[in-house]
């Protein structure tokens, strides 16, 4: 289940065990002065553990690189809460959810993919496109009690950008809005595959306008660049307008 505390966004690639905020047990680790504790919880309980089995994966074939390991825990992972209506299945990649990324790393299968993974190459390998970019200047209507607005503009990938299986996608967001968490952004493929990039949401802190704010995507792993992809904001809620 996803804790209360987590986060969501398709930036988030596996994750990892950790517990509740009422949960009475935890996760059981060492402790200090040779003893054992059982509540252990949060993301210095989950990002350990994942990285633990990137080491092992490692550890089973030391000639992968970064971009292999990535590979490996996304496609090896366990599907958590597999009932779950949030999970989307499509032709590109494994099964993917907003909440868990691809699921939780899977260690045993992980190795096992490991020992006879063919390696696509470290950075020296890598292709890039872009950046394209747009400067729409739509303006986004405040939300009413009963509805939102949606507004929407694309921008083309064009077929010589030559990357038919995406590893890694980044997009960079500006809107002037004085409180952004109002705003509903998604980012939706050629293949109508859907990153949701934020959820509108109650903020903490200082809230204002997103000033080329860098949005990562995980979602689209194996999908073709190219086509036309459709970003998606909506003012979700009321009191303030932008653009």
């Amino acid at each position: 289940r996803r804790p209360s505390y987590a986060e969501t966004g398709a930036n988030v690639l596996v994750c990892g065990p950790s517990s509740n905020d009422n949960d009475t047990v935890g996760v059981t680790t060492t402790a200090l002065l040779g003893g054992f504790r059982s509540d252990f919880s949060g993301s210095s309980a989950a990002t350990p553990m994942v990285a633990g089995v990137a080491t092992l994966v490692l550890a089973a074939n030391p000639q992968l690189t970064a971009r292999d390991v990535r590979l490996i825990l996304a496609q090896t992972a366990r599907r958590n809460q597999p009932a779950d209506p949030g999970w989307v299945t499509s032709a590109f990649g494994p099964a993917y959810h907003p909440e868990f990324g691809f699921g939780v790393a899977d260690a045993a299968a992980a190795v096992t993919a490991a020992r006879t993974w063919s390696s696509v190459g470290g950075e020296s390998t890598r292709k890039s496109c872009g950046p394209y970019t747009r400067t729409p200047a739509i303006a986004l209507p405040d939300a009413s009690a009963t509805s939102s607005v949606t507004r929407e503009d694309t921008v083309t990938v064009p077929a010589d950008c030559g990357i038919t299986r995406i590893e890694y996608l980044e997009i960079g967001f500006t809107a002037t809005h004085a409180y952004s968490g109002d705003l509903r952004i998604r980012l939706v493929s050629p293949n109508n595959l859907v990153s949701e990039l934020a959820r509108d949401r109650v903020c903490e802190g200082v809230c204002g306008n997103y000033d080329d704010w860098r949005f990562g995507s995980t979602r689209h792993l194996g999908e073709p660049a190219a086509g036309a992809w459709r970003l998606q904001v909506t003012d979700a809620r009321s009191a303030d307008t932008g653009t």
